[in-house]
């Protein structure tokens, strides 16, 4: 049940093991069936420290690449063995698309099916995928797909998409209509 008095301030302040991150409120609800977009998107009962942080007792040595992938979509790690630590951070998380970008694959995905970035969307398939794949990719290296607003789950009005896209430097915008 959500909790509907829940108010929450553009900016956020994060205190994971005693370091400070900050970050945007949008960031943090990106995916809402992760960590912390069930966090602060009005899902737990929660309450800042004194100083107006939120507490999370977690390792801070890799949240700022858990930070970076929410900002911006992309992960970058510098060997194998951080890349394996990334990995565990985002899988505690709950960030199943970070875990892609790393590995290739989803950690919900199966031996031998494919996966589809666009599980959400109500109109996009793993065909869809790799026609923009191909279009896409023409003379360039692959794109990394993410959805980053879905007029269903994030509102119909310009605000909503402005809100959610004008972050992005490079985004495709794909309707269905009747």
């Amino acid at each position: 049940q959500k909790l509907d008095h829940v108010h929450f301030s553009k900016h956020i302040t994060l205190n994971v093991g005693g370091q400070h991150f900050s970050t945007s409120l949008v960031n943090l609800q990106k995916y809402p069936s992760s960590f912390l977009g069930r966090m602060f998107g009005g899902e737990w009962p929660l309450q800042a420290e004194a100083n107006g942080t939120y507490f999370i007792d977690r390792d801070p040595e890799h949240f700022n690449k858990i930070i970076r992938f929410l900002r911006d979509g992309t992960v970058e790690v510098k060997n194998e063995r951080e890349g394996e630590k990334v990995k565990n951070e985002a899988e505690y998380y709950g960030l199943d698309h970070m875990i892609q970008a790393l590995t290739g694959h989803s950690a919900k995905q199966g031996e031998g099916e494919e996966e589809a970035i666009f599980a959400e969307s109500n109109i996009l398939s793993v065909e869809h995928q790799k026609q923009l794949d191909e279009w896409y990719t023409k003379g360039r290296k692959p794109k990394q797909w993410k959805l980053v607003y879905q007029s269903t789950r994030d509102g119909l009005g310009a605000e909503q998409f402005h809100s959610k896209v004008d972050e992005h430097a490079e985004s495709y915008s794909i309707i269905k209509s009747d």
